[in-house]
């Protein structure tokens, strides 16, 4: 979600430190499905991203990012209220406001120097898993970098029941994919 794919370095040896953080053009959301016949997606509000590193030089020393579970915001034609109230149910938002991924690191994947697998701890609805998924990470622009990747993650595994109206028979399925296109620049 949201994942960043760089070198971790231990930080014994000086060299340069800058703080990057998401611009507005950066876009995360959510996908799922359905019993009927229209699929589901939400997006957060906003989304914080803290890294400190050296992003020309593909060296991260920490990074973070952050989704507020009670800001994801469902993208239906109605219903929305009901959407966005199982969202929050569903994340235990009341009792774990936060969404958080935490970067442990990256290597290279094949040949591709913009691919790379990335490591990390994802703590959703108050439950922790190392994960890892690929990862692109090009330059677009001076020292703004894009970050582009999905992940699928399994509801259940982190103890979170699918959402559903019985009275209406709609079930949602267990698994959901995240998406992330993030748009990182050094911090002002």
């Amino acid at each position: 979600m949201f994942f960043l794919a760089l070198t971790l370095t231990p930080t014994t040896v000086a060299r340069a430190q800058h703080s990057y953080s998401a611009t507005p053009d950066s876009r995360f959301w959510v996908e799922g499905t359905s019993n009927k016949t229209k699929n589901w997606r939400a997006h957060p509000e906003t989304i914080a991203v803290h890294l400190f590193g050296d992003l020309g030089a593909m060296r991260v020393d920490s990074a973070s990012v952050n989704v507020g579970a009670g800001a994801l915001q469902g993208e239906v034609d109605h219903g929305a209220f009901v959407m966005n109230r199982l969202i929050k149910q569903a994340l235990k938002a009341g009792e774990h406001p936060e969404i958080v991924f935490r970067l442990n690191g990256f290597s290279a994947s094949g040949e591709d120097t913009s691919a790379f697998e990335v490591s990390g701890r994802l703590t959703l609805a108050g439950v922790a898993h190392d994960i890892s998924f690929p990862c692109i990470v090009e330059m677009t622009g001076a020292n703004v970098f894009r970050f582009t990747g999905s992940y699928t993650l399994a509801m259940p595994d982190y103890e979170i029941r699918p959402p559903s109206i019985r009275t209406l028979g709609y079930h949602v399925g267990k698994s959901v994919d995240i998406f992330f296109d993030l748009f990182l620049a050094p911090s002002e």
